[in-house]
């Protein structure tokens, strides 16, 4: 630091940066981004924007804590798996001892065409955790309908990649993929495996797309898809055109936003689990619940979830009757088993 007067505060180092500075720094504090799933790349891009002083972070995920997610899920730690904390409420609490000034609304929830606007309501980006292309095509055509910029980002194996769209003046993400890959034909989690490091990496690289979007600074994010091989330190960038024939920004036709594909039962990414969508307008009472559900298996539950374990399976319900139940891939099985404990 010779030469330079002591860095204070704790956003001096961002200050120092011509492409930030102060006012920079001013609008991340003034600004608010959405992260639509909170798992190994959302906790990371949580932790880095919340670092950042981003002032406002909506979380959103549908899934709570498990030991398998410590790997690569820095946000969470052993005390969140054994308590089956939902994930929102284990990165809230995260983030209010990482910037306590940072506000956070979470919500523990599956986003559907039914709610996404109200759940990103004031983002000015939204950030992509998920892991299924269902709902970041519902997130491409909210992009798409509201002029929202949002950052998609992958990982799997030992590649990632990332993509700026900039609603208007960049191809949407159904210019790249018209529709959604085929079930299994990208590989999963449970197939392929992931690399712990490789979802920092490529959710930095989104977080720092985020913070370019907030400091005003469009122009400079990347074009088209950026491609990494973590394993072979190697780095491919993809131009992308916008396609006048694209269903979303080309035609307006947003098909996921406009609930023509509804939200479907679904196999978990690197989990030996199936989702069971939830009912709009439902609320459950576990306190009611967890008596009557007691005699198929052992039953714990907070105000967040309840977790029941039967002799083959573990079921997490969540208050609007959604269900992921453990110890099934097959989707006729899991309904089943719904069906005959709930009764829904």
């Amino acid at each position: 630091m010779t030469g330079c007067e002591p860095l204070t505060g704790r956003y001096a180092r961002h200050e120092r940066l011509h492409t930030i500075g102060p006012e920079g720094q001013e609008r991340l504090g003034r600004a608010t981004a959405a992260v639509v799933g909170l798992g190994a790349l959302g906790s990371v891009a949580t932790s880095t924007l919340a670092r950042a002083g981003v002032g406002r972070l909506i979380l959103i995920d549908r899934d709570f804590v498990e030991p398998a997610n410590l790997q690569g899920q820095i946000l969470y730690d052993e005390q969140d798996a054994a308590d089956g904390l939902p994930k929102a409420v284990a990165a809230t609490r995260k983030v209010a001892l990482i910037a306590g000034s940072v506000e956070v609304t979470p919500h523990v929830i599956d986003v559907t065409s039914e709610n996404i606007r109200s759940l990103v309501e004031g983002a000015q980006v939204i950030v992509d955790g998920t892991d299924n292309f269902q709902t970041r095509f519902l997130i491409n055509d909210l992009s798409v309908a509201t002029g929202i910029p949002w950052v998609y980002t992958g990982a799997l194996g030992h590649h990632g990649t990332v993509m700026t769209v900039l609603p208007g003046r960049t191809p949407c993400l159904r210019c790249y993929l018209p529709k959604p890959p085929p079930p299994a034909s990208f590989g999963t989690c449970d197939t392929e495996g992931i690399l712990a490091p490789l979802s920092q990496i490529m959710a930095n690289l989104e977080a720092i797309e985020v913070i370019k979007i907030l400091t005003g600074h469009e122009d400079h994010c990347l074009q088209g898809l950026v491609c990494v091989d973590g394993w072979n330190g190697e780095v491919d960038h993809v131009l992308l055109v916008k396609n006048p024939s694209c269903r979303a920004c080309g035609l307006g036709q947003l098909d996921f936003l406009d609930g023509v594909f509804g939200p479907p039962a679904s196999v978990l990414c690197g989990r030996d689990a199936v989702q069971l969508p939830g009912q709009p307008g439902v609320r459950l009472s576990f306190d009611e619940l967890a008596p009557v559900l007691s005699q198929f298996g052992s039953v714990r539950y907070s105000e967040f979830i309840l977790h029941l374990r039967t002799d083959r399976h573990e079921v997490s319900l969540f208050p609007d009757g959604r269900a992921i139940i453990k110890g099934t891939t097959d989707l006729s099985v899991a309904r089943s088993l719904y069906s005959r404990i709930f009764g829904m």
